[in-house]
């Protein structure tokens, strides 16, 4: 007489280091509320910078709607649901870092050109190339989700080149920053810049930390570092654009209050 054992499944959940429902749920409702600020603000401007950084606000809503319903139980062994998440926080930061890029190169554009350094005509012309560092590194990234689905459970060498690219783009980013903050001009354009400058460190204290913990996916996924280090970071960069918006809105009202035509503020984004 044949005998039946239960199969096994793997709790994904768990795997990911999905604990806590209230957390996914705060975080959730956060992202609804940024999707809708950058929805509104593209129906009004219509920017590549608003356009992305509202994907960003999309993609990690989703993800956290998902997360949560992983945690309550529903989903815990489902290896869609699982990847689904992952993809989504890697093309969302991937949008995040993209749009930061985006934002810094729309300010420099505004520096006089006779005062431009070489270094920042280097930036200018080399965004082609961030963005296919971040291509690869988020493929990458996906990948090795991928083969951790498939019980590979150890550090892989795709996680940890990803780690490295995203690492030295950010980096990159923050020299960008600093440039932009060196080289503005007015007083709008150092306040926009030191915005963006925080933003960029907080891109780069997330990627670090993540470097850092390549190897060590037990205190990676541990929520007690992910939240402050990967989330709460991600979120206060993405509301600094928040910030950025209320800047330039105020400063349109300022120049249409002076007699001028402030549409050409956002036209280049």
């Amino acid at each position: 007489m044949a005998s039946s054992s239960p199969s096994f499944q793997l709790n994904f959940a768990q795997l990911g280091g999905f604990r806590s429902l209230a957390a996914a749920i705060v975080f959730a409702v956060l992202y609804a509320v940024l999707s809708g600020w950058f929805i509104v603000s593209f129906a009004r401007h219509q920017t590549r910078v608003t356009a992305t950084l509202g994907i960003f606000s999309l993609a990690r809503f989703a993800a956290f709607v998902i997360r949560a319903v992983m945690i309550e139980g529903k989903g815990a062994t489902n290896l869609s649901m699982f990847i689904a998440v992952q993809v989504l926080f890697n093309v969302g930061f991937f949008a995040l870092i993209g749009g930061t890029s985006e934002a810094i190169v729309v300010e420099m554009s505004k520096h006089s050109p006779e005062h431009r350094l070489p270094l920042e005509k280097a930036i200018l012309q080399r965004q082609r190339f961030v963005r296919l560092a971040l291509i690869a590194a988020t493929a990458l990234s996906i990948a090795a989700t991928v083969k951790t689905s498939q019980g590979n459970l150890g550090p892989s060498t795709l996680s940890t080149v990803s780690a490295i690219i995203f690492v030295v783009v950010t980096g990159w980013v923050t020299l960008s920053a600093v440039v932009n903050l060196h080289n503005a001009e007015t007083k709008g354009q150092k306040k926009m810049a030191i915005v963006l400058l925080v933003i960029s460190l907080l891109l780069v204290a997330r990627e670090l930390f993540l470097a850092i913990t390549v190897k060590n996916t037990r205190r990676r996924t541990n929520e007690a570092f992910w939240y402050p280090f990967s989330e709460v970071t991600c979120f206060l960069a993405v509301s600094g654009f928040v910030v950025v918006g209320i800047f330039k809105a105020r400063a349109k009202k300022i120049k249409k209050e002076k007699g001028y035509d402030g549409s050409e503020v956002d036209q280049n984004q």
